[in-house]
């Protein structure tokens, strides 16, 4: 094999089936690969907002309403 060719070895490998259906699924036509990326942009978007409300909320334990409401007397 001549030297200038060996950095084509790599990127002439067989591709697996998983990355073909992959491809097939999610990228071979432009409607279903811009529908992949707002799905993902929604799971991830709500993925975040979880995430970071709860650790909003072990950061503040103690300091939201939500904590001592109750322990407040009513006023009689």
């Amino acid at each position: 094999m001549p030297a200038s060719a060996s950095w084509k070895q790599g990127r002439l490998t067989k591709e697996s089936e998983m990355s073909k259906t992959m491809y097939n699924l999610f990228m071979k036509r432009n409607s279903s690969y811009v529908g992949t990326i707002f799905a993902l942009a929604v799971v991830g978007g709500i993925a975040f907002d979880k995430v970071t409300e709860s650790a909003w909320l072990i950061h503040n334990k103690g300091k939201l309403w939500k904590d001592f409401k109750y322990t407040i007397p009513a006023d009689e």
